[in-house]
């Protein structure tokens, strides 16, 4: 079994992620959020989640906020841990995916959150507040597309398609993901736009990642 290969076919899996049909992903991305702006359906959703949940720091928020950032990352390393005892890369290859789907989608989803420099729903009550292209470092806390959102959704597609044919994997997996972008608008850290975006944006990479690997562990003259 390959030592490390959590870069294994990285650029033939971005770029299957995106091309043909999967286009379609990024434009879904792009159209979406402005028919949610552009409609108010972005304000709306806020305003009711707000009028239920007022927004106000405390342990339980910080408790979903941190969990949703590491709870794909601590599976990934424990499938490679448990894949490398047992010398399984039909195990390993799953955290391996999940590793590098994160680390795609992370890069990306920075890219695009600076690119915007879209504050907080928390700072502006604006959902038309966007600072395009600015690229600008003043505030940590840009939020398009949804930074959990997107790396739930690749984890969970990279699961999916790894262990292909394994519906309780991918149930569990898609389970975990729309509890973490449900509480991204639930606990109002983000637009509903955000949300929607993370997800488009996870969902090929995640895929493309894991049906790679997938193919890397049936492999048998792979070492």
């Amino acid at each position: 079994m390959a030592r490390f290969p959590l870069f294994l076919g990285v650029t033939a899996s971005l770029r299957a992620a995106f091309s043909r049909w999967n286009a379609v992903f990024p434009a879904l991305m792009v159209v979406l959020t402005v028919i949610l702006v552009a409609s108010g359906a972005d304000r709306a959703a806020r305003a009711a989640i707000v009028a239920r949940v007022p927004f106000e720091w405390s342990d339980t928020r910080a408790a979903v906020f941190d969990l949703g950032e590491v709870w794909h990352v601590a599976l990934g390393i424990f499938l490679v841990l448990v894949g490398a005892a047992r010398r399984e890369r039909k195990v390993a290859g799953g955290g391996w995916a999940v590793l590098q789907a994160l680390i795609v989608c992370g890069l990306l989803t920075l890219f695009f959150k600076y690119a915007t420099g879209r504050p907080p729903p928390s700072r502006t009550g604006s959902a038309t507040d966007w600072e395009l292209l600015a690229f600008t470092s003043r505030d940590l806390r840009v939020m398009w597309p949804s930074g959990h959102t997107s790396s739930a959704c690749a984890a969970a597609a990279a699961l999916t398609a790894f262990f292909d044919g394994r519906r309780w994997v991918a149930v569990l997996a898609w389970t975990i993901a729309a509890l973490v972008a449900a509480s991204m608008i639930l606990l109002t850290f983000h637009w509903l736009s955000d949300v929607v975006a993370g997800g488009l944006l996870g969902f090929p990479i995640g895929r493309s990642v894991g049906r790679t690997f997938r193919a890397w562990a049936e492999d048998e003259r792979a070492t």
